[in-house]
């Protein structure tokens, strides 16, 4: 491992001007081809000089970077000698070379290191991966070592432009969902410049890559239906034989979230019982948590019982919120009113003994409210009501009139809702509106109660606050397993 400090203190002593108190250590990944460190000069072309006299159009790749970079530490990838076939199929002698060269200029590297790929067919994309990925893994431990604030120190140049087409895309795939955040470059042929730089830094736009970049946004946006074919995708696209399994793996993980997503919870419980198996708690620790969590939720609402319970009205907030993030404001406020009146049925039946079906008709919200707050007395949906009705007010602006009315934000939804296509009219449902859902359903779940163990072994039931707290289909577990397809 080179001496990080002493080289950064030596390339300042030299005034390269590389290297100031507070500059990144600049680190330039290379692989290595058989065109390194010189390349051959097109016939039609004499080898020229730049301003400052370098032979730019006769170095190979390596060099002509290093140049442009001007690393302070050089990492070398070269296609190794041990385990090569055939025997001289490898570039390591070149890496040696580079190394050699570099070693003799001023203001040049100040640390090479060379780190072959040993591996049999440099042209194989997977194997090339695994041993990319392990060399640059083994790095990063040395670097975040060597420095106290670790990674955050360095800045990461690759060039792709050496050896194989195949390593080039095995190097760019790995990097490319590394913590590096590298910069790329590119080394151009001399006779294509048409007048311009040898160097370029082209974005890193591999297929695979973009579709792993929207796996990630539509897992932000819960587009579970275009997540199912991202994963068909990925697994006739990529050459990573982990990453293709488990892309078969996540598809029909996806449709499970669709099916509860459209509440279809028995489809979403099979499908999940399913993958639970698939996932084992040696090699997928955190997935088979994950999703013995979810399966443990879905068996709760699996029945598809016409009644409120605890878990699939918590399910219901997170329905809207799903909801939300696509963009669906009608069917935030629809979710909304349900899961109001769904509270107070589960309120009346829990606490009070009432059950809603003993009714001869069925009573609107205005008469549930009533019924508890006068009949029952039920002091914490009184206090809710006043809050949301009379302490937090907004301006709603009439759709026919025009008119700018003062009014409680309960009373605002109401109008949206009879306004809108949820009940009586055409209307849009604002944006501002289904904020104001989400904000309101956040404090119903509050009002689920807690239904204590009862006589004859009836097991304790959590409120809605435990259930909405340890909620399994979060974006943040959805994020986990999606990030398994960058792991690998």
């Amino acid at each position: 491992m080179p001496d990080i400090e002493n080289n950064a203190a030596a390339a300042q002593a030299e005034g390269t001007g590389k290297t100031k108190k507070d500059d990144k250590i600049r680190v330039l990944f290379s692989l290595v081809g058989k065109r390194d460190p010189y390349s051959e000069t097109p016939p039609d072309q004499p080898p020229g000089l730049d301003a400052e006299g370098t032979l730019y159009d006769y170095e190979g790749s390596v060099l002509t970077v290093c140049r442009k970079v001007r690393p302070d530490i050089l990492y070398l990838f070269p296609s190794g000698r041990d385990g090569a076939t055939p025997p001289d199929n490898h570039t390591q002698d070149k890496a040696e070379e580079i190394k050699a060269i570099v070693k003799e200029w001023t203001g040049g590297p100040t640390a090479c290191e060379v780190r072959p790929l040993n591996v049999a067919n440099p042209a194989n994309v997977e194997e090339v991966y695994g041993c990319f990925k392990d060399r640059v893994l083994t790095i990063i431990e040395e670097l975040m070592r060597n420095r106290p604030d670790g990674l955050a120190a360095y800045k990461f140049f690759v060039d792709t432009t050496s050896g194989t087409p195949q390593m080039s895309e095995a190097a760019r795939l790995y990097l490319a969902n590394s913590l590096l955040d590298p910069t790329y470059c590119q080394c151009l042929h001399p006779d294509r410049l048409q007048g311009g730089e040898r160097v370029v830094f082209p974005d890193s736009k591999l297929p695979e890559l973009v579709l792993l970049k929207q796996i990630d946004n539509n897992v932000d946006g819960y587009q579970f239906h275009s997540l199912v074919g991202d994963c068909e995708s990925l697994n006739g696209m990529t050459k990573v034989t982990q990453r293709q399994t488990i892309a078969r793996m996540l598809k029909p993980a996806f449709e499970a979230y669709e099916a509860m997503d459209f509440m279809q919870y028995n489809r979403a419980f099979l499908k999940i019982s399913q993958l639970h198996d698939l996932f084992d708690p040696i090699h997928f620790p955190r997935i088979n948590a994950i999703m013995e969590a979810q399966k443990d939720f879905l068996e709760q609402v699996k029945e598809q019982q016409v009644d409120e319970n605890v878990y699939n009205l918590v399910d219901l907030y997170f329905n809207m919120e799903r909801a939300f993030a696509r963009g669906n404001y009608v069917d935030v406020l629809a979710r909304f009113w349900r899961l109001r009146e769904g509270m107070m049925y589960y309120r009346l039946r829990n606490i009070y003994g009432i059950d809603q079906h003993d009714f001869a008709d069925p009573p609107n919200l205005g008469a549930l409210v009533r019924t508890l707050v006068q009949d029952f007395h039920d002091d914490e949906l009184n206090r809710f009501e006043h809050r949301f009705n009379n302490v937090e007010r907004c301006v709603y602006i009439d759709p026919h009139d025009g008119e700018e009315k003062e009014m409680g934000v309960l009373k605002r939804l109401r109008l949206a809702r009879n306004y809108s296509i949820v009940a009586h009219g055409m209307a849009p449902v604002q944006e501002e509106e289904a904020k104001m859902c989400l904000k309101i359903g956040k404090e119903i779940i509050k009002l689920i109660p807690e239904v204590p163990e009862s006589p004859g072994d009836v097991p304790r039931i959590p409120g809605g606050q435990e259930v909405y707290d340890a909620y399994p289909f979060t974006l943040e577990k959805l994020r986990t397993l999606a990030d398994m397809l960058k792991r690998v």
